[in-house]
């Protein structure tokens, strides 16, 4: 196969190499001690689009000198893609923590600053509802796990307002749902399904507190049914480890099964999730490298067949955050930052999960796909995988067919979406709505389908790549 190449920017790179900088407790201010990374662009592969900047070509300038030659409109830009990347909060503090002693214009750090403090009070609002409910599960004795966002924010980034969360993912097991979702209408919460119930295409539910926007999702597995690399869950809860979060006592995965699931996480949604997923699994090494039991990670791997996954994302964080390999499975790690973090995987780990005839143009497409996914902001097909199959679908009666089955889905689904339940023939009356709320919901994407074709043609193929991405990392 044969991966199209990508010109990043010149920011794509700086906040590599800042996020190179990071120290391994980023919540600490430390002093300075004038020694910066050395410049080089991110991967093999890419192309570099600096406008003409010899500083990078060259290779001999410092970030220092590199960030003083930005112009204002590349500090704009710097900002956005941090916000795209999800990391804009991260990046603030290692600016203001002294850990990027260089200059930046006070409106740039007066925008990172209000993304900070944007971001810090929503999760101020998060956590003190994830205190509520895990203090009315301990209640009522129902085993909880908290699993991403609200974990890694508090227990490896060491800061709630550093890792931007969207809502709050809890593992509940299968048989305490029904005592969970009780809990969860005690504190005024209500279900966004309308028909919950355990089937072939569902993994978690989610509920929401009126007028307040926030979410709580209800996992009972870690990944839909349908995704062909699957973990035992019963297993992971006999290894979850207590912990405490926000004062309050739950659980959760130990940190084999939690390295696992963030690169299971990352690759499903192919790095949609840009350098955030990469840092949270820099850190998240940083964090256990003493504990963490290689050997579990590679059986794990191999036993769910989950290798292809874990092994390009560690490698994506070694090729872009300098998370970089030690010869053998033993030995101490010396180091605090992750750019000086050459022990955190254990080349026997790599090589031990490496696919056989690994073809190195899906590591070149994953590392185009983390950054390509800011530049699709305004792409129409930006998180659209459907619509890019039916514009490559050959055929009519492909595309009828591709385009009957997303309208009109089985009745298991649209009891979940409608009133009505599964089996009742009251059912069918919702398929005419459904067409129309799809109708209503998409109008500004239909609209510019047909204002410009030639983006919608270049969005299909980027998020075809990316399906073709996905397919080689669940294929057997």
């Amino acid at each position: 196969m044969q991966a199209r190449k990508m010109e990043y920017t010149l920011t794509d790179d700086l906040l590599v190499q800042c996020l190179r900088m990071a120290p391994a407790e980023p919540h600490r201010r430390e002093p300075f001690d004038g020694r910066y990374p050395e410049v080089s662009t991110m991967a093999s592969g890419f192309r570099l689009n600096d406008g003409g900047k010899s500083a990078l070509r060259g290779g001999e300038s410092s970030l220092k000198a590199r960030f003083e030659e930005l112009s204002s409109s590349e500090w704009d830009e710097f900002v956005q893609n941090a916000a795209l990347h999800g990391i804009a909060p991260f990046i603030y503090r290692l600016f203001k923590t002294g850990h990027l002693n260089t200059f930046i214009p006070a409106e740039t750090l007066s925008c990172l600053r209000q993304m900070s403090l944007a971001n810090a009070a929503r999760n101020m609002a998060l956590y003190h509802n994830l205190g509520k409910i895990l203090n009315v599960f301990h209640q009522k004795e129902i085993p909880v796990v908290v699993l991403k966002g609200a974990y890694l924010a508090e227990l490896v980034y060491g800061d709630i307002a550093l890792r931007p969360m969207n809502d709050l993912d809890l593992l509940v097991c299968e048989e305490d749902l029904l005592r969970a979702e009780r809990a969860l209408f005690e504190l005024g919460y209500t279900p966004m399904e309308l028909q919950r119930k355990v089937s072939k295409d569902t993994y978690h539910f989610t509920y929401s507190l009126p007028n307040k926007a926030l979410f709580v999702e209800i996992h009972w597995t870690l990944l839909e049914p349908s995704f062909p690399v699957q973990v035992n869950i019963r297993d992971q809860w006999k290894r979850v480890k207590p912990v405490f979060i926000g004062g309050h006592q739950c659980s959760t995965l130990c940190p084999e099964d939690l390295l696992i699931y963030l690169c299971l996480h990352a690759c499903k949604d192919t790095f949609i999730h840009g350098l955030r997923s990469l840092l949270d699994i820099g850190l998240t090494l940083e964090k256990f490298k003493a504990e963490l039991d290689w050997k579990m990670v590679i059986d794990l791997a191999h036993q769910g067949k989950m290798g292809k996954c874990v092994y390009l994302t560690l490698c994506l964080a070694r090729d872009l955050l300098g998370v970089s390999v030690r010869e053998t499975l033993s030995g101490t790690v010396p180091g605090t930052v992750l750019e000086a973090v050459p022990e955190a995987v254990p080349e026997a780990v790599l090589n031990s999960l490496r696919p056989e005839n690994f073809d190195d143009q899906y590591l070149h497409l994953a590392k185009r796909e983390v950054f390509s996914k800011k530049h699709q902001e305004s792409k129409v097909l930006a998180s659209s995988p459907n619509i890019a199959l039916l514009f490559n679908s050959k055929g009519v009666m492909s595309k009828l067919v591709l385009i009957l089955e997303r309208i009109f889905p089985s009745k298991e689904t649209m009891a979940r979406l409608y009133p009505a339940p599964a089996d009742s023939v009251r059912i069918y009356f919702y398929y005419p709505r459904r067409l129309l709320d799809l109708l209503v919901k998409h109008r500004r994407k239909m609209r510019s389908w047909f204002c410009d074709r030639n983006d919608l043609s270049d969005a299909a193929r980027q998020t075809n790549e990316s399906s073709s991405l996905k397919e080689w990392l669940l294929s057997p």
